[in-house]
């Protein structure tokens, strides 16, 4: 009996692959994160700018504020892109497509387990009447 003749193995491949991709999305975007963060732990100036473009402040620290800046509109706009992943996950539409694939992955898993068990049952069978075959010749 042939017991994977029911799986589709194409859809569990598409839904995995889905998976995968919000994985390696997610870790790109919090490399992106950590980077920031890294490069405004190289750059401490940044975070103690005691004078601003308004105030007549110097061009230095108006460099400095600038990219403070698009670090702070950047981590804005990363982290915004996570929250949507994080809501994306808990959705009931999600949810329900985990839920409808881990019943049909108990289904195959049933399936399998009783053609397994009666493929034993078939090979003790087998067994038994070779050794009543072989008691018989002796």
């Amino acid at each position: 009996q042939d017991i994977d003749k029911d799986v589709d193995y194409a859809a569990y491949a598409a839904v995995s692959t889905v998976h995968m991709q919000h994985i390696q999305q997610w870790n790109d975007t919090t490399a992106k994160l950590q980077q920031i963060g890294e490069e405004l732990q190289r750059n401490p100036a940044a975070l103690t700018i005691e004078s601003s473009v308004d105030d007549g402040g110097n061009e230095h620290d108006a460099v400095i504020f600038n990219q403070l800046y698009r670090s702070f509109s950047a981590c804005c706009k990363l982290m915004d892109e996570q929250a949507k992943r994080i809501n994306n996950i808990a959705s009931s539409s999600h949810i329900l497509e985990v839920l409808s694939n881990h019943q049909q992955l108990e289904n195959q898993i049933t399936t399998n387990a009783s053609l397994t068990a009666s493929t034993a049952n078939e090979q003790q069978q087998l067994n038994h009447d070779y050794d009543v075959a072989k008691q018989k010749r002796v």
